[in-house]
C-alpha cells in the first residue's frame, strides 16, 4: 500500500480511508481491487490563462476545478499567473503487483476472491458542502505578480496579498516614505471564508457586525451563527457554519468583505502620529486607485484600479477657508477639516446616518478656529459643561459608552473605562 500510495501522490493515511476492506497495509493480494479515487495534477496559472482554457486543455471542466480547488477560487474569473491550481483527473481502480515469491515457500490463494465492499456508511454525501479550505482566494491585476516595495512591510509572513492589492499599496508605501521616512505595515490582507467568518463571529461577540453595508449577506452569516449558538455549539463549530455560508455566497458571486476578493487590506495606524496619517491621506490621494476608511486600529484599504486620482484644485487666494458644508446627494465637502471624513463615513457605515448631516450637526456645535477655519476637537461649553464636536454633556458621554455595539463602548472597554 504504501508504494501504491507514493505512485498516486497520496498519503497513506488518506489511502487507507478510501479503502476500509484492508485491515493492514502490508497484507493485500493479487486481483484485490483498491480505490485510488480522485487524484490531483499541479497546474501554474500563467499569463492569458482563463479556467475555461485550462479546463479544455487539461479534459475537465471549470466546475471540477473549481470543486478540487475550495478556498483558492471562490469567483472563477479571479486567478492570476502563479498561483497554484489542482486539477482532477479520471477516478481509477488500481490493482496491486504481484507479491514475490521465494523457491522453498509455495504461494497459496487468498480464501476469498471476491472483492470486499465497502461499509456504506463511508460513502460521502454528495449534498454536503465542500469543505473549507483555510487558503484565500487572490485577483489578477491581468499582469506578472509585482515586487513588494521595501517600505511595505508585512505583520506576519502569513500574510497574502493579490498582485492587484500589492502593487497599488507599495506604490502608497513608496509615497508615503517620501513623505515620513517610515514604512507602511499591513496587518491583513487576503482571507479565506473561514478567516472572514472567524472576523465576523468576534464581530457579533461584541455587537460590531453593522460594521458591513451588505446587509443581506450578513444576515445569512448570522443566521448560521444564531443556529449554532442555540445548538450549544463550540466557536469552531459555529464559525465552520459560518464560513461554509461565506463559500457559498462566494459561488454566486456576492462577497461581504473585498478581503475575500483579493482587493482590500489593513494598514496599521496605531503608531501613526497626526502628521504621519496626513501624508498617509495624500500619499493614498496621490496614487489614486483605492479607498480607505479608518476602522479604529487601521486603515480599511479597498483598491479599485479602475478609480482615477482625483484632479487636484489650485491653490486658493482667500486666508480663510471655507466651512464644512453639504452638496448635492449627501456630497460631504469638508474644506479645512478633511481629517475628520473617515471618521465621519465610518460613523455613516455603523449608524446609516448620513455623513453629511453628521457634519452639519458638528458645524453647528462646535467652536470653529477663525483663522483655520476647523473644528475645535475640545470645545467645551462654560456653563452645561458640555464638550467635544457634538457637545454631548458627561452623562451622555457616559451613557453612550455603555450601549453595547456602538464604538464608542467598544473604545471603553479595550481601555478598561467600563
Amino acid at each position: 500500500m504504501t508504494e501504491i500510495a507514493v505512485k498516486t501522490r497520496q498519503n497513506l493515511q488518506e489511502l487507507l480511508k478510501k479503502n476500509p476492506q484492508i485491515k493492514s497495509p502490508n497484507r493485500i493480494y493479487v486481483g484485490q481491487h483498491i480505490e485510488i479515487g480522485k487524484q490531483t495534477n499541479t497546474y501554474t496559472v500563467k499569463k492569458g490563462d482563463t479556467l475555461s482554457a485550462i479546463a479544455r486543455t487539461h479534459h475537465t471542466s471549470v466546475g471540477d476545478i473549481m470543486r478540487a480547488n475550495p478556498g483558492r477560487i471562490n469567483n472563477r474569473n479571479l486567478i492570476y499567473p502563479g498561483q497554484k491550481l489542482h486539477l482532477p483527473v479520471q477516478e481509477a481502480k488500481t490493482p496491486t503487483t504481484k507479491p514475490k515469491t521465494t523457491t522453498n515457500t509455495p504461494t497459496t490463494k487468498p480464501t476469498e476472491t471476491k472483492t470486499p465492499t465497502t461499509n456504506p456508511q463511508t460513502t460521502p454525501d454528495t449534498k454536503t458542502l465542500p469543505p473549507v479550505e483555510n487558503k484565500p482566494p487572490v485577483v489578477t491585476d491581468g499582469t506578472e505578480s509585482s515586487v513588494r516595495s521595501p517600505h511595505l512591510k508585512l505583520k506576519s509572513k502569513d500574510i497574502q496579498l493579490s498582485p492587484l492589492v500589492q502593487k497599488k499599496m507599495s506604490q502608497i508605501a513608496d509615497e508615503y516614505f517620501k513623505k515620513t521616512g517610515k514604512d507602511l505595515v499591513i496587518t491583513d490582507g487576503n482571507r479565506s471564508a473561514h478567516d472572514q467568518a472567524e472576523r465576523i463571529y468576534d464581530k457579533i461577540q461584541h455587537h460590531g457586525e453593522n460594521i458591513y453595508t451588505n446587509k443581506k449577506a450578513l444576515a445569512e452569516i448570522k443566521a448560521a451563527y444564531n443556529e449554532g449558538a442555540a445548538r450549544g455549539e463550540s466557536r469552531e463549530q459555529i464559525v465552520g457554519r459560518m464560513a461554509r455560508v461565506i463559500q457559498n455566497q462566494a459561488g454566486r458571486n456576492v462577497f461581504i468583505s473585498k478581503h475575500l476578493t483579493g482587493q482590500g487590506a489593513d494598514v496599521r495606524i496605531s503608531d501613526m502620529t497626526a502628521a504621519d496619517k496626513k501624508a498617509f491621506l495624500e500619499s493614498v490621494a496621490k496614487v489614486g486607485g483605492a479607498h480607505k476608511l479608518n476602522e479604529g486600529n487601521h486603515w480599511h484599504m479597498e483598491i479599485d484600479e479602475n478609480q482615477k486620482p482625483p484632479v487636484q484644485s489650485p491653490p486658493t487666494t482667500t486666508t480663510t477657508p471655507t466651512q464644512t458644508t453639504t452638496a448635492k446627494n449627501g456630497e460631504l465637502k469638508l474644506g479645512p477639516n478633511e481629517e475628520y471624513r473617515d471618521a465621519l463615513l465610518l460613523a455613516q457605515k455603523r449608524t446609516g446616518i448620513d455623513a453629511a448631516a453628521v457634519a452639519s450637526v458638528i458645524n453647528a456645535e462646535a467652536a470653529v478656529n477663525p483663522k483655520t477655519g476647523k473644528w475645535i476637537a475640545n470645545s467645551q461649553a462654560g456653563s452645561s459643561g458640555a464638550r467635544g464636536l457634538t457637545q454631548f454633556i458627561p452623562s451622555t458621554w457616559e451613557g453612550r459608552a455603555k450601549v453595547k455595539g456602538s464604538y464608542l463602548n467598544e473604545v471603553a472597554l479595550q481601555r478598561g473605562l467600563i
